[in-house]
């Protein structure tokens, strides 16, 4: 295996063990929470019929 692609692999590996350590993101200051009864833009392709 030649060096790129070993440091390539060894970025992805570390980036990826990083996710959720810290826990969720908060809001920003001032940020309204979003109404879980208004649909999302993706909704009508995931919904079924």
């Amino acid at each position: 295996m030649d060096l790129r692609k070993l440091v390539v692999l060894a970025l992805l590996a570390l980036s990826l063990s990083a996710c959720g350590v810290r826990g969720p993101l908060e809001p920003p200051p001032g940020a309204a929470a979003p109404d879980p009864d208004d649909p999302a833009a993706i909704d009508p392709l995931i919904k079924p019929y």
